[in-house]
């Protein structure tokens, strides 16, 4: 994918919309913002002008137009009624994916391009994020967001083969994680999903550089030592594996859940992170053991030293924030 001038426009206008959303103090214009977002964000999907890659921009479309009128109906009826900021809590969900309403996230993102499907996982989810924690939330129906994100994520990875679904279903279940956060401190979820992005990054370069789409095409891969320490890295720091940079935002999410008792929901997710932490071993697995590995001459080092370089320490990072914080 190549950077154009309209993508770089395009990635500005998702951003002035974000800081619009963002910034606004009335419903009805954090509506326009969100729609205008969603506009903004299909001319990025159809980069590719392939046939399925409009049929996902459709998909997408037609998820975002419903969710956003059933956003619409709830914040003009929650006035009258306040039942109806359950319409407006399922309108979100939908919007940013949150299991069981993550169909359309899985359909629309395994034909997407790997930087337009980054941007899908990370930057779309702002907006839906920052409504959320505006919103009188009723906590019932977050604690069944979070179960369904948590569990569908980690159990339906397990048996996929393609990278694109593997990502996503992690998404999905990092969305179980954001929940929890966002239910026990905002600035807990803010460190958490900017550290997410930062993780996401590395694996999705690796994916890109390799041509790869399905798990299976990593073992023809020829593959030096170096991307392979990268990629096993990222991977178990995506996870929350400690020592590593992953294990700190669950592990401030677990302290301020447990802080205000929320044991079960802290127990579960834990145990649902060891299935994702299993479909990241296997990618780990396929990209170290299984590939050829190469020494590639002295030379080829020299134009991508600093990204593995900052993929190390940021990878490592988890050893000294740990231990001040």
């Amino acid at each position: 994918m190549s950077f154009s001038p309209s993508l770089v426009v395009f990635l500005s206008f998702i951003g002035f919309r974000i800081f619009l959303v963002a910034s606004s103090s009335s419903w009805l214009l954090c509506w326009v913002g969100i729609e205008l977002n969603t506009l903004t964000f299909i001319p990025l999907m159809l980069v590719l002008k392939t046939g399925r890659e409009g049929e996902s921009a459709i998909k997408y479309f037609l998820r975002q137009t419903v969710a956003s009128v059933a956003f619409l109906i709830g914040i003009l009826g929650v006035k009258f009624y306040p039942a109806f900021s359950l319409i407006v809590l399922v309108a979100l969900f939908i919007k940013i994916g949150v299991a069981p309403f993550h169909g359309w996230l899985v359909s629309v993102g395994e034909n997407l391009d790997w930087f337009v499907l980054y941007l899908m996982l990370t930057l779309q989810k702002i907006n839906p994020l920052v409504l959320l924690v505006s919103l009188d939330w009723i906590w019932e129906f977050l604690f069944f967001g979070i179960l369904f994100s948590g569990s569908l994520g980690a159990l339906l990875g397990l048996s996929q083969t393609s990278l694109r679904k593997l990502l996503i279903f992690s998404s999905i279940n990092h969305l179980g994680w954001l929940l929890l956060a966002l239910g026990v401190r905002v600035s807990i979820l803010r460190t958490y999903f900017i550290i997410y992005c930062f993780l996401l990054f590395p694996v999705l370069a690796f994916f890109i550089m390799g041509g790869l789409g399905y798990l299976g095409q990593i073992q023809r891969l020829p593959v030096d030592t170096s991307r392979a320490l990268v990629l096993t890295r990222s991977l178990l720091s995506l996870g929350g594996l400690p020592p590593f940079l992953g294990f700190f935002p669950k592990w401030i999410v677990i302290s301020g859940a447990v802080s205000i008792g929320n044991y079960f929901l802290v127990v579960f997710l834990v145990l649902m992170s060891l299935f994702t932490l299993f479909y990241y071993l296997r990618i780990s697995y396929t990209g170290f053991i299984l590939t050829k590995l190469v020494v590639e001459p002295r030379w080829f080092y020299s134009y991508r030293a600093s990204f593995l370089v900052f993929t190390l320490v940021l990878s490592f990072l988890g050893f000294l924030v740990v231990y001040f914080f």
